[in-house]
């Protein structure tokens, strides 16, 4: 009786030893991994950084359209004489149509003003309109600027969403190769601690002279291989952990090494990776490689080249601007009286501007047609590139999940022949070179296993990428 409870003790006292290892322990998984990266990585800051480019590009180019005050004075004396005494301030007010609103004040003074600019004592104010009819009229500099930096804004945003598609690839891959080295490392280590038990009762059964010592030899060795196995695998498991560490950042931007207490998502090998939720890709692939982030940055591309184009179209009209001005004597400070002279008082002027042969103009339409004729064709070549890579990478998934099947029966199969020699060594019908060479066998499988089980996960990102929905 106090032998079982002595027992009882002992076995209580290890289930609360490994459960306190256990908790040590912290998992990290794929989508915590990924979500460190996409907050954390310099890449994806810099992929931040290029949008906030973006909006500043839109910021900038806004600022053309910016009301702008403006002011010129000057005045000379000379040999006790008030030549001139001049001022002329003004408002000047761009739209998005292209008219440009004026109010300007104007005053004059002196001995020798030249009689053009004889003004009233008040001043003079007016407010006025210069008008494009020719070029100018449907588009300018300006908002063809304005245009362009507004796609910009959207590429920056798709060029975040394809930067960050490729470092979750590269990052996805590294995951699965350091969970594969994990998951080595505790099968070894399992298969390593079952022959150090029967390494020891082979040799106490050698001892007691049941069994030839060549029986205890064959266990020796494959002990000894098991070990070099096990310690081959634990430096891979640490050359991927640090591997693995080069992804990793603190809010601070200082790397991060992976603690040792650290593990990776445990996903049962056991089970057959499900395919079906791939086959709607297959039917909808066309629609999703056409809004592929490198797809999507050759049409923005194209609509940048597009205002481009209808710029330099724009430059073969004659240019024809109208300018009016209303005048009328500017409000005396010390009469708070206002007059709004109604007589027809007024600037107008008329610009007209056209080169003869327009070579420089029509050169550079066609330079601009050229080159939205180049970014279409890279768009079409792109599409099919992305296109028969997504065909690739899905069929290679579909043919890992079939041999993971095929796989999946033989470990069974091995695992149903290694317990079957047991038995077998057990009544004296088999051998113990027999028994180690089925061990092999079975731990051979399951690494292999883990190997296509680690593949497949990783080609899952893989068709994601191709498809353009890994970082979406």
């Amino acid at each position: 009786m106090k032998l079982r409870i002595k027992i009882l003790f002992l076995l209580l006292l290890y289930i609360s030893c490994n459960s306190r290892l256990i908790s040590e322990e912290t998992v990290l998984t794929e989508s915590d991994f990924l979500k460190l990266i996409a907050n954390n990585h310099p890449v994806a800051k810099m992929a931040q950084i290029a949008v906030k480019k973006g909006n500043q590009e839109v910021r900038r180019a806004a600022g053309m359209f910016d009301p702008e005050l403006s002011a010129q004075y000057s005045t000379k004396n000379y040999d006790n004489k008030s030549y001139y005494d001049k001022l002329l301030g003004g408002l000047t007010i761009p739209s998005w149509y292209g008219p440009d609103f004026i109010l300007s004040y104007e005053s004059a003074a002196g001995n020798y003003i030249n009689p053009e600019n004889n003004l009233p004592n008040n001043g003079l104010v007016s407010a006025g309109i210069n008008l494009p009819l020719g070029q100018g009229l449907f588009i300018d500099k300006r908002r063809a600027a304005y245009k362009q930096s507004e796609i910009f804004e959207k590429i920056s945003e798709v060029e975040q969403i394809r930067i960050l598609s490729d470092l979750y690839l590269e990052a996805t891959n590294q995951y699965w190769e350091w969970a594969a080295s994990y998951n080595k490392v505790k099968i070894t280590e399992t298969a390593l601690n079952v022959t150090k038990n029967r390494f020891s009762a082979i040799k106490q059964a050698f001892i007691q002279g049941d069994i030839a010592a060549i029986d205890t030899l064959e266990a020796y060795l494959q002990l000894l291989n098991l070990e070099i196995n096990y310690q081959s695998a634990k430096n891979d498991y640490f050359n991927q952990s640090m591997m693995l560490s080069t992804f990793l950042w603190n809010e601070n931007q200082m790397p991060l090494e992976l603690s040792s207490t650290t593990i990776p998502q445990i996903s049962s090998i056991f089970e057959t990776p499900d395919f079906g939720i791939f086959e709607n890709y297959k039917k909808d692939i066309d629609s999703l490689v056409s809004v592929h982030p490198e797809v999507t940055v050759y049409d923005l591309k194209i609509e940048q080249l597009d205002v481009e184009r209808d710029l330099k179209l724009d430059l073969l009209k004659p240019k024809l601007n109208l300018k009016y001005n209303f005048l009328n004597q500017a409000l005396n400070p010390l009469n708070s009286s206002f007059e709004l002279n109604t007589n027809n008082n007024f600037k107008f002027g008329i610009d007209f501007n056209m080169p003869l042969f327009l070579r420089t103009e029509r050169s550079e339409l066609e330079l601009a047609n050229l080159k939205l004729l180049e970014t279409e064709l890279e768009r079409k070549n792109k599409t099919l590139q992305l296109k028969y890579k997504a065909i690739t990478s899905l069929n290679e998934l579909e043919i890992l999940i079939n041999q993971y099947k095929f796989f999946f029966d033989a470990v069974n199969s091995y695992q149903i022949l290694f317990e079957t020699e047991k038995i077998k060594f057990d009544i004296g019908e088999s051998s113990q070179f027999l028994i180690i060479s089925r061990e092999n066998s079975l731990l051979n499988a399951k690494i292999k296993q883990i190997e296509l089980y680690s593949k497949i996960l990783s080609k899952f990102a893989s068709v994601k990428w191709s498809l353009g929905i890994i970082a979406k």
